[in-house]
């Protein structure tokens, strides 16, 4: 059972339970439920997610499981303040900010089921043959009585997929296949034609002496009457201790059901748009000195022809922006990501560091910050002969000038926005974790400094506060 609290009473309670049935069976069921009261008007919200597993062995290499994912929430949808009134009488948990909705609300529902059958190989159990077939069932209700407006989206997905994977002395392939239907209805919209799509793809990793790394990959994807190839390769040195590898990519990505024909008062899909082609170039380096330090680098860059791209008009100052999506000519990022760790004693620092530069049709935009640091600092220890196994610390993050993307509950998409800047600021928690027993408890005070700060537009973050955890196996 693991049970969280915080503010504005949010609550999560979930539990997982698992049974064997004689000598070849096996059950899961898992529970959760999510509830708050928002911390503004129209925010209240309840979750709720029924999942459970069937496991059924043939024998000692094959097995039949059947997967049902049951996921419903609802509740109301502010849209957040309205993204020309931020003032500092935001951040006052005693003020009532104008939301862009007092009346909005929304319930999305989805079902997931699976059957798999797979076998092993009785000499390397690493190999493994699946074949599943899957259903996916999505109902979304967005309705605002103050409009009034109302949307019902329906979308379904099935089909079956194969995967394998194959190991010989010193390679590994894995490969698989893949046929599915996508069918959508955007409010009884009856000319959105269903989407076949038909996949398959295999990548090989070699490798020589545990010194030298090679792999290669292919996939291709049939969408329609459309074919799109995807290829890529990379290329190591090292061990353990300290590697270097170097890969790229080129790959397609195509435009989703909702960008294509999905249409509200403000938003009108584009049926004309057409696939990204991807281009991935980066370099990573792993260093790993026993358990004291270890340092990763990763500098990479990103190239995208025809970007799938949302635009926001918010002239007139309206409640929601006309939006319209279309492909672009360019878009380029580069960046670096830095990860680092050093343990001296029971004291341990952790750092992530990020950098991006992303420039859109040859002009540079900030809907990402430029620099992003975030670390822990902590202690860790077992204490009273082996009863008590507790960590605890700082944890903090700091964010360059950014612009973010405007949320726009309507389609649940995120809207690049140049409406307002935000940052630069940082802010840093304090955290304890203790293991008891079989129990896990975690407490963490938020935003110890109380900074005022905005991640994305127009939603305040929380000033000082905090939570409470609890992680219990009850029963083993």
């Amino acid at each position: 059972v693991r049970h969280l609290e915080e503010p504005y009473n949010y609550l999560i309670t979930d539990g997982v339970f698992s049974q064997n049935i004689g000598y070849s069976s096996n059950i899961d069921l898992g529970f959760e439920h999510q509830t708050a009261d928002g911390r503004f008007v129209n925010s209240v919200y309840d979750g709720v997610n029924i999942r459970g597993k069937y496991r059924y062995s043939i024998d000692s290499t094959r097995q039949i499981t059947a997967t049902e994912v049951y996921y419903r929430t609802k509740g109301g949808m502010t849209g957040g303040d309205l993204p020309y009134k931020i003032t500092a009488d935001i951040f006052n948990p005693a003020y009532t900010p104008l939301v862009r909705s007092q009346t909005a609300n929304l319930t999305y529902l989805q079902h997931h089921l699976q059957v798999a059958y797979s076998q092993g190989d009785p000499h390397d159990s690493t190999n493994v043959m699946t074949a599943t077939a899957f259903f996916d069932f999505y109902s979304f209700q967005f309705g605002d009585v103050s409009l009034p407006y109302y949307l019902t989206n329906l979308s379904r997905r099935f089909g079956v997929n194969l995967r394998g994977s194959e190991s010989v002395v010193g390679t590994r392939l894995n490969f698989g296949a893949e046929a599915l239907r996508d069918e959508t209805y955007y409010n009884s919209q009856a000319d959105i034609p269903p989407r076949d799509r038909v996949s398959a793809y295999a990548d090989e990793e070699f490798s020589l002496f545990n010194f030298v790394r090679a792999g290669v990959f292919g996939r291709g994807d049939l969408v329609g009457s459309k074919f799109y190839p995807a290829l890529g390769a990379s290329f190591g040195l090292g061990n353990e201790t300290f590697s270097l590898e170097a890969g790229g990519s080129i790959s397609s990505h195509t435009p989703s059901m909702s960008q294509m024909y999905f249409v509200t008062q403000d938003f009108r899909g584009n049926p004309n748009l057409v696939a990204e082609t991807d281009k991935i170039l980066q370099v990573k380096m792993d260093a790993n000195f026993g358990s004291w330090f270890s340092l990763f680098v990763k500098p990479y860059a990103r190239m995208i022809d025809k970007p799938i791209y949302y635009s926001a008009d918010y002239s007139g100052q309206p409640i929601y922006p006309a939006i319209s999506v279309a492909n672009l000519s360019t878009r380029d990022i580069y960046g670096v990501d830095v990860m680092m760790r050093v343990t001296l004693w029971k004291f341990t620092a952790e750092g992530n560091f990020n950098y991006v530069s992303e420039k859109t049709d040859g002009n540079l935009v900030y809907t990402l910050p430029k620099y992003f640091a975030s670390g822990e600092l902590y202690y860790h220890d077992i204490l009273f002969t082996g009863h008590l196994n507790i960590k605890f610390g700082l944890r903090g993050k700091v964010l360059s000038t950014f612009r973010g993307n405007d949320f726009y509950p309507q389609a649940l998409i995120y809207v690049p926005t140049d409406i307002n800047e935000f940052g630069p600021f940082g802010s840093t928690d304090f955290f304890v974790r203790g293991r008891v027993g079989d129990a896990v408890i975690y407490f963490t005070i938020f935003n110890i400094t109380g900074q005022n700060y905005v991640m994305a537009p127009v939603y305040p973050a929380l000033d000082n506060s905090f939570s409470l955890g609890i992680n219990w196996e009850f029963l083993n």
